[in-house]
């Protein structure tokens, strides 16, 4: 399965104040509308947890691809696209734990509210497998997506983590930037001859 089909079908190119006219839907705020056109515009992106975000960003990224968990929530997007003529979306319907085949993208998209409370280990997958340079947490500021990721703050997490932003203008969003390839610790015992160097 081409988890990338074309985007064939897109419309004239979209502008940042074209996004901030548009309705807002689902539980996005205006400022979470605007931060995703910064980050994701003309990009590859995976998105786990659709919803009123997915025909927003089918607008203004290069590729996506959106995971659903939910059955009602899939059913419901599915028919919003179809209406609004947007066949180029790869939706999938998956199981609550992450798919073997999640492929690599820009940006990765987690929606961290949901009933299931498993999309945590979504965050796990992509950044055990280097999925994703950059990955948007949504719902920063509710209790549960925050406690659910506390793990990423330890070791051998940290090593690869580069950077951690909160509620970057105004949004709801957490945005964490990864390190590419393998990571080396190094450190005074480190010199040539006497320890060789971890790989993390």
């Amino acid at each position: 399965m081409d988890l990338w089909p074309p985007m064939t079908d897109r419309r004239r190119p979209v502008t940042r104040g074209w996004v901030a006219r548009q309705p807002i839907e689902g539980d996005l705020s205006r400022a979470d509308l605007l931060y995703l056109y910064d980050h994701c515009r003309d990009r590859t992106v995976v998105e786990v947890g659709s919803g009123g975000s997915t025909a927003m960003l089918a607008r203004f990224v290069r590729r996506l691809v959106s995971f659903e968990t939910d059955t009602g929530w899939f059913l419901a997007v599915r028919k919003r696209l179809r209406e609004r003529g947007m066949t180029h979306v790869e939706l999938l319907k998956v199981a609550a734990k992450p798919d073997q085949a999640a492929p690599f993208a820009d940006v990765y998209i987690i929606d961290c509210a949901s009933a299931d409370q498993l999309r945590s280990r979504w965050l796990d997958w992509v950044v055990r497998g280097r999925l994703a340079p950059t990955v948007l947490l949504h719902d920063s500021r509710r209790e549960s997506p925050t406690n659910e990721i506390g793990w990423l703050w330890k070791w051998p997490s940290t090593a690869r983590l580069e950077s951690a932003h909160f509620h970057e203008a105004d949004s709801n969003y957490i945005r964490l930037q990864f390190r590419g390839g393998p990571v080396q610790y190094v450190n005074w015992q480190s010199e040539p001859g006497r320890q060789p160097l971890r790989r993390i």
